[in-house]
């Protein structure tokens, strides 16, 4: 009798555990679905401007036009492979001028928009750089979304289209890799 009444129990307390926990799962997947975070971000090239980024449930989108694909690149002034790939990606932003909106996001803390624009101009970084008190804000909720920790190589480019993770490379990367996954996502 002792047996049946403790299996009993433990069968109780499983099922409404476990009803509990699903109720919580979608309440947490319902508040997401609801609550988009909206990180704002100031361009060198418009000391007034910004850009609004969308975090989403699956990752990140802009404001504006967000069936746009947003590449983002986390850099640092300093790293040989982040500067070999900035030229890149402004051949990406101009072959893609109309389907693609690339922004780079400095990890330095202590970098200025003269900087930056330095960099832009000697590296052929021919797109949006950010120069911003959330450009960290951003780089934790893209390394959260790619799962990846808060200690990751750069540079880090993050692709997205819809909202939703495209693909990510961590470290330089052949251009054709990146076209490859934009062609695809805009069905090419």
């Amino acid at each position: 009798m002792l047996k049946y009444a403790t299996l009993t129990s433990l069968a109780l307390l499983l099922f409404f555990s476990g009803c509990d926990h699903d109720k919580k799962k979608s309440e947490t997947a319902e508040m997401q679905k609801t609550s988009a975070t909206v990180i704002s971000l100031k361009p060198i090239e418009d000391a007034n401007g910004s850009i609004k980024i969308v975090k989403t449930q699956n990752g990140f989108a802009l404001e504006n036009d967000p069936n746009k694909i947003l590449i983002i690149d986390i850099f640092a002034t300093w790293c040989p492979p982040c500067r070999a790939e900035a030229a890149v990606l402004g051949d990406i932003q101009k072959k893609f001028k109309k389907d693609v909106q690339v922004l780079g996001i400095s990890i330095e803390e202590d970098v200025n928009d003269e900087m930056l624009a330095a960099y832009k101009k000697r590296y052929h970084a021919d797109y949006t750089l950010t120069n911003s008190n959330n450009n960290q804000k951003l780089i934790d909720a893209v390394a959260e979304n790619l799962k990846i920790g808060r200690r990751f190589p750069i540079p880090l480019v993050a692709v997205y289209k819809g909202g939703k993770l495209v693909n990510y490379y961590s470290g330089a990367t052949e251009e054709e890799f990146i076209v490859s996954d934009i062609k695809q996502a805009i069905g090419q």
